[in-house]
């Protein structure tokens, strides 16, 4: 097990462990014994960076959007995780005026398509957890 009072040294070996598929490290106080259960003592740095996507659609109701219909830069769909929070949901509400797709006779009435997609930013975990995090829209700044 690797260890090291030096952040930069940590931070080096996290990147170089990206493509192991080691998922990111933990920080802890070098005098705090390892207590089973959540600690503000210990904490987990996830290793991801954010990625260009495409918005393709929205589950839940278009007026507070539960999670995102991505495309990735790779081809794979994806349903962003968790949840979106108020100001994402939001914020990405506010976009969706006259883009849906009319439902279909075959269309979830949770799921709803947008006509064009639109250029969001994301974020993929590395590791077993590879979920996709909304960021923003691009080009919303």
């Amino acid at each position: 097990m690797l260890s090291t009072g030096d952040r930069g040294l940590a931070l080096r070996w996290q990147a170089g462990l990206v493509d192991a598929g080691v998922e990111g490290i933990v920080a802890k106080d070098l005098h705090s014994p390892y207590r089973a259960g959540p600690s503000s003592a210990w904490v987990k740095v996830r290793t991801h960076d954010t990625q260009d996507a495409l918005l393709l659609g929205v589950t839940g109701s278009p007026d507070r959007p539960e999670a995102l219909l991505v495309r990735l830069p790779d081809g794979r769909q994806e349903t962003t995780a968790p949840r979106l929070d108020a100001t994402g949901a939001r914020h990405v509400s506010d976009l969706l005026t006259d883009r849906l797709r009319p439902l279909g006779t075959k269309d979830s009435s949770r799921t709803h398509w947008l006509e064009t997609p639109l250029p969001i930013e994301v974020t993929v975990g590395t590791g077993r957890h590879g979920s996709v995090r909304f960021v923003r829209v691009r080009g919303q700044d």
